[in-house]
């Protein structure tokens, strides 16, 4: 099991991953790796650093991931659905040249390599290469067939330096940014639940998020770590997953809030409705409090965890238990995102300069053997988030950006991102109490406000985006507004849309509402 760090089976026998009509136990999951890592050994020269996964929604992205891992290298997990433009960008901030294509890839595959300047090797897992060294004569390619018929050859250790898996993470502005997490941050954080949280062979974990969002990495490698059984939603079935759950007896729940937020709008959410489920984790966006109780009352048997980290923390890095008493204890709203994992450390940048360690509020920034280095290739963002501070010798600080506060009690709670604290009237507004106040009225989460128009333009109106019927009282929730908030706080227009839009990682999509509001509110004003 040296080869594969992060496989801690019973035995070979036991069950793996279960996707769609696949069943592949632990055997089976190290059978494909050692197959696909011998085409790559064979393929390079020099030691592996990075395999970049074109696929999403196929079984043999899973092994393809400990197969980098075995040859001591990384993966760059690669959507077929992003943009060839982005795709383009990501291969080309990460400087590799060798592509693993699954099933579901290969459409993408072929509108992608007419524009890659540098020689790819293609290695298709499930098909054969076809005519495709004809047509792309500049590029190699080994298919299912080439596999089969290479030696085996010995794994290679990785240094904790190197990177386990890239990640890139769209910024406020500009390209996205890619965030190289290496095998010691991964180590600390898979370390962390092993010990805190721990889970088993009988245990059955969901994994809704893409391969391409940080947030799967939870289910994928604290399951094998922990020889569980590791099962990825299908995308149709993400925020409907009522009859999965109950059907795969899902014991172990990782997602962001909007799942249960929309379960909990569609009144899917009842008390005992998961009886198996015994360890429930929300993480990606704020988790309203209105929810977390819908969801405990639906696990009877199990504890609720918010957590909270960026992709530059390696997914999560501080937890907020939720229990019974809860809902009496802490006021509505958010749930705070709570206390840092040990051996991590959270600090609150004041404009100033200096770090404040007790209660306050300021921009969290993060230290400790979970924060990354640094962006990829890119100097001029790393120096913008990570930062040395002289109160603080060596430790090296990555500024998140969420403007936090911290309670007496150590107790974190996220209040907004920092750009979105904005200026109307002269008074800085946080668009969460806004958010929050409408809640309470329209009697669900989804709610987001926005500033128009956006950027740095001084804000002109707050527009206030409400999934709900077309005849909803909004006129009633403006007054409700009007009876709660400062005339500078309440929003200008109140508009009405079926479903909030969300990013592919299942997370509001301010940006689309941005876009929105502007077409249908202001489509002759330019901003």
């Amino acid at each position: 099991m040296d080869h594969y760090p992060w496989l801690s089976p019973p035995d070979h026998t036991a069950q793996a991953l279960r996707m769609d009509h696949h069943l592949w136990h632990y055997g089976q999951l190290m059978t494909h790796a050692e197959l696909l890592s011998r085409a790559i050994d064979w393929s390079i020269a020099g030691p592996l650093r990075l395999l970049a996964i074109l696929g999403n929604q196929d079984p043999w992205v899973y092994p393809a991931m400990l197969a980098a891992h075995r040859l001591g290298g990384g993966f760059l997990p690669l959507h077929p659905a992003f943009p060839s433009e982005r795709l383009q960008h990501m291969l080309h901030q990460c400087q590799t040249r060798l592509l693993l294509v699954t099933s579901d890839g290969l459409a993408t595959l072929d509108q992608l390599l007419p524009n890659l300047s540098d020689s790819m090797l293609c290695i298709i897992t499930e098909d054969t290469k076809g005519n495709r060294p004809l047509l792309f004569p500049q590029h190699r390619f080994l298919d299912s067939t080439d596999l089969q018929q290479l030696p085996a050859r010995p794994a290679h250790p990785a240094p904790n330096t190197q990177a386990a898996y890239v990640m890139f993470t769209s910024g406020s502005t500009g390209r996205a940014k890619g965030v190289a997490v290496s095998f010691a941050n991964l180590h600390a954080y898979v370390r962390y639940w092993q010990t805190h949280h721990p889970i088993g062979p009988g245990d059955r974990v969901a994994q809704p998020a893409d391969i391409t969002f940080d947030l799967s990495i939870h289910p994928i490698f604290v399951s094998w770590a922990s020889g569980a059984l590791l099962c990825p939603i299908p995308p149709a079935t993400r925020f409907a997953p009522a009859r999965f759950i109950l059907e795969q007896q899902l014991t172990v729940w990782v997602s962001v809030p909007s799942v249960a937020m929309m379960m909990e709008r569609l009144n899917i959410l009842r008390p005992a409705l998961f009886p198996t489920i015994r360890l429930s984790l929300f993480c990606g966006e704020p988790l309203p409090t209105r929810t977390a109780e819908a969801w405990r009352q639906s696990t009877p048997q199990g504890r609720l965890l918010n957590l909270y980290g960026p992709t530059e923390a390696t997914v999560a890095i501080s937890a907020f238990e939720w229990q019974a008493e809860s809902a009496q204890q802490e006021p509505p709203g958010n749930v705070p995102i709570g206390w840092t994992f040990p051996e991590q450390q959270a600090a609150l940048l004041q404009e100033d300069g200096s770090l404040l360690l007790s209660a306050g509020t300021g921009d969290l920034c993060l230290a400790g053997s979970q924060v990354t280095g640094g962006y990829l290739a890119d100097p001029d963002k790393s120096a913008a988030h990570y930062f040395y501070h002289p109160d603080s010798g060596a430790t090296l600080w990555y500024r998140t950006g969420d403007w936090v506060q911290r309670r007496e009690d150590g107790c974190l709670l996220f209040l907004n991102r920092v750009d979105q604290q904005i200026k109307r009237h002269g008074y800085r507004i946080e668009l969460h109490e806004i958010e929050h106040v409408l809640r309470a009225r329209v009697g669900h989460d989804w709610v987001a406000v926005i500033p128009w128009p956006g950027g740095t333009q001084p804000v002109r109106a707050l527009v206030a985006c409400v999934a709900a019927e077309e005849n909803s009282p909004t006129a009633d929730w403006l007054q409700h507004c009007r009876q709660h908030l400062p005339s500078y706080m309440v929003p200008s227009r109140i508009m009405v849309v079926p479903q909030l839009p969300l990013n592919h990682n299942g997370k509001i999509n301010r940006a689309a509402l941005q876009q929105l509001v502007q077409a249908t509110l202001f489509p002759t004003e330019a901003t």
